[in-house]
């Protein structure tokens, strides 16, 4: 199965981590993939998401890959009320943009 993802979408790409009691996210617009990688059909996984971000260098600090694994959750709009919502209801806390994940 592979799922073609709709163009010019905003998008929210978030994890949770149960053990830190965090949820990391960031926010994009969903971009053509075919039109930026050569051979897209064949990479990664079938259920691609390309999308364009605000701040691309800072978003590998919201992801640890251990014990975590590296898949993150992408859910089509912008979610941002309602993960800061979900963090208060669960009392897991919103990760701070900048600030790397540590498992301290």
């Amino acid at each position: 199965m592979q799922v073609f993802w709709p163009k010019g979408e905003p998008v929210t790409i978030w994890k949770v981590y149960p053990l830190l009691n965090k949820i990391g996210f960031h926010k994009g617009t969903t971009v053509d993939g075919y039109a930026h990688y050569e051979n897209y059909a064949d990479i990664v996984c079938r259920n691609k998401l390309i999308a364009k971000v605000d701040h691309p260098k800072h978003i590998q600090n919201y992801y640890f890959t251990n014990p975590y694994g590296i898949h993150r959750a992408a859910t089509l709009g912008d979610l941002e009320e309602q993960i800061k919502d979900l963090d208060k209801l669960i009392g897991f806390e919103v990760m701070e943009k900048g600030k790397p994940l540590s498992e301290d």
